[in-house]
């Protein structure tokens, strides 16, 4: 972070920039202020920032000084960026014996000779930052804080995951000058909540924010310089963010994960050559900062400061993830931490229970439930919201249509939901790849799909947690009964058979049918299993060649074979490429998903590089590690179809495309 004069105050803000909407809590009751949220920060995707807080009656001042957040958890141990130069490193400090630190050189009240470890290092620029939350503070934000609002509140579904797989959610900064936090999303779409709870005299934090709405044009103006790119993403080859690009071409923006990197900072100078406002607030101690789900956001500070930060998740937000953060996540090898699919199962299961005892009261549905807390209309659409999601993005995928289910090895029964990807770092829900040689190794089918794995890969094997995806299924459909009859009408449709009836032979087939056919494929032709033979020409094509066409592996296995397509023998059923030269020509073949340019042009800039991982190989988009399509093949010789009764044209070496010739 370069040092810059902050915006300190929200009035007469330069061209660019817009003041972020501001309201007094005092002058709202609770249900008041949670329309309002609903309507600002949810529906219209604005951030807010609430002010007042600390003048509210349930505020309790003393328990934040930071004298108290000493008295709290001034043993416990916290990790640092320590920069230098050009390089940042981990370092380990006393909670208490930095806050001692910041009283000294600030002068602020309590200053006194060290009790805790006085820091062995320089604390200037230094951050304590996702620093776990005292007990004392989530009890003190109850008291002041409405029920909607509150982590782990009765509009948070977090709190339907056991707590065996919640991660550390309610979280401590302490800021001082020259400290921040680059631009960035809150995870998995979240919505984020930040309240400043102790101030020295001057103290403020500068938030700059930017909606969703504007991503590509942010993508356009947040590129890295090409020594950061080299030094921090470990990319060996050219820069491709450093080509001119316009806002239109929507193909490269989208796909820039530079801003996803938590590195990014957007300065003045970038905002200037905006053409969308940067919306803006400072915080003062009692201001409530409200971010709305997916909004890029950062934050410098002047002065001492202590904040309080948690993330809400809500069925709306959870639409949010599966719609297009957790694709990218699954990119850019971002962990995903908060157990999504989990969520929402876990949701549902309970929600079920308490639909299942208001029908069975229906004689007394006045009487209060959990779920009906926000009124009717509200639990309707988080069900369907919540259904929504769990049919087609959770249960759908994890279907196997091909009626291919032999071989594939059930976890131990304690093992639901525990299962991560050793690539992506994404949460398995219940079918996932394994390989025995690799210590352990377990692939998402995501990863799997775009031929990413160890190099084992062709040995790898489908496992599936303990509990059945039918069991899943079930809950679905007991759930839309339940909710029905509750209800005394068809409230929910029941969408499941159009789903369960979305055979390959109708559409694309889904993501764990697609892992099915490349790993049946691939055990076939364990020394040729990235050469490709066009089930209606023959001709020889390789995976890096289909890529640098724009045409990745998932492509070409989704896809229903084609009536047409050879089908003798064995390795003929699994072979599902068809070329593109024969695809325009047969009326009978499904189309093929081909991007504009090369895959090898992906705008890729990791989270976490797949190299931290020695048995990671990536697939073709994958930078600067090795790569299951480079493993060398062996070509066969392909048979002679020409009595096979097809167009004579179909099989003629003048017709092959200008790639491998027939051998």
């Amino acid at each position: 972070m370069t040092k810059c004069h902050l915006i300190d105050t929200e009035k007469d803000l330069p061209c660019q920039y817009e003041a972020a909407t501001r309201i007094d809590f005092l002058d709202f009751t609770s249900e008041s202020l949670r329309l309002f949220v609903q309507q600002h920060c949810i529906e219209r995707g604005k951030p807010l920032v609430v002010s007042n807080m600390h003048k509210s009656d349930g505020w309790k001042q003393d328990i934040f000084d930071i004298q108290k957040l000493k008295e709290y958890c001034g043993d416990l141990e916290i990790e640092v960026d320590l920069r230098k130069q050009n390089t940042t490193k981990k370092v380990k400090l006393e909670l208490g014996g930095y806050l001692e630190a910041l009283q000294q050189k600030y002068d602020l009240e309590g200053k006194a000779p060290y009790v805790y470890k006085k820091p062995t290092i320089p604390i200037d620029n230094i951050y304590a930052k996702d620093v776990i939350c005292p007990d004392e503070y989530g009890i003190a934000l109850k008291e002041f804080l409405p029920e909607f609002l509150l982590p782990q509140g009765n509009n948070d579904l977090f709190t339907f995951l056991p707590d065996r797989f919640k991660a550390e959610n309610l979280m401590c900064y302490v800021g001082q000058d020259m400290t921040g936090t680059p631009i960035h999303r809150d995870l998995c779409g979240t919505m984020g909540h930040n309240v400043m709870t102790m101030a020295s005299e001057d103290a403020f934090a500068e938030w700059l924010i930017v909606e969703n709405q504007y991503r590509d044009e942010l993508a356009c103006l947040i590129d890295p310089e090409e020594d950061d790119h080299q030094r921090n993403f470990r990319h060996k080859g050219g820069n491709k963010r450093q080509a001119k690009r316009t806002i239109s071409d929507s193909h490269h923006v989208t796909k820039s994960s530079f801003m996803e990197s938590d590195r990014a900072w957007l300065n003045y100078d970038k905002i200037l050559k905006a053409k969308f406002k940067v919306q803006v607030i400072v915080q003062r101690k009692g201001d409530l900062v409200i971010i709305p789900s997916r909004a890029y956001h950062q934050v410098r500070n002047h002065g001492v400061s202590v904040k309080i930060a948690w993330n809400r998740i809500t069925s709306q937000t959870l639409t949010y993830a599966f719609q297009d953060q957790l694709p990218l996540y699954h990119i850019v090898n971002r962990p995903e931490v908060y157990k999504c699919k989990a969520i929402v199962m876990f949701t549902l299961r309970e929600w079920n229970r308490q639909l299942v005892d208001l029908v069975h009261d229906l004689a007394n549905q006045s009487k209060w439930i959990p779920i009906l807390c926000y009124g009717p209309e509200f639990f309707l659409e988080s069900s369907n919201q919540l259904l929504d999601v769990f049919l087609k993005q959770v249960i759908l995928p994890e279907l196997l249509f091909d009626g291919d289910d032999q071989g594939i090895i059930a976890d131990a029964p304690e093992e639901v939901c525990t299962v991560k990807c050793d690539f992506c770092h994404s949460d398995v829900f219940c079918h996932y790849y394994h390989c025995d040689l690799c210590d352990q190794y377990d692939l998402c089918l995501d990863c799997y799909s775009i031929g990413r794995g160890c190099q084992h890969i062709t040995s790898m094997q489908m496992y599936k947690g303990p509990e059945s995806i039918m069991n899943a299924v079930k809950l679905y459909l007991d759930y839309v009964k339940n909710i029905n009859l509750a209800f005394h009408q068809e409230v929910i449709p029941n969408l499941s058979l159009e789903v369960l009836r979305n055979k390959p032979s109708h559409k694309f087939a889904n993501l764990a049918t697609t892992c099915r056919r490349i790993e049946r494929h691939r055990r076939l032709n364990p020394n040729s299993f990235n050469i490709l033979h066009c089930n209606h020409c023959l001709a020889t094509t390789t995976v890096s060649e289909l890529g640098e066409q724009g045409i990745g592996l998932s492509s070409i296995f989704k896809r229903n074979k084609c009536p047409n397509a050879l089908s003798q023998t064995e390795e003929d059923r699994v072979n599902f490429y068809t070329c593109l030269e024969c695809t325009k020509k047969c009326n009978l073949c499904m189309p093929l998903e081909v991007t504009r340019g090369s895959l090898r042009d992906y705008d890729l800039v990791y989270y976490l590089h797949p190299s931290h991982d020695e048995r990671n190989w990536g697939g073709f988009i994958d930078l600067d590690v090795k790569k299951t399509c480079d493993i060398p093949q062996i070509l066969r010789k392909t048979r002679n179809t020409s009595n096979r009764g097809r167009n004579p044209n179909q099989g003629s070496d003048q017709k092959l495309p200008k790639r491998i010739r027939q051998q």
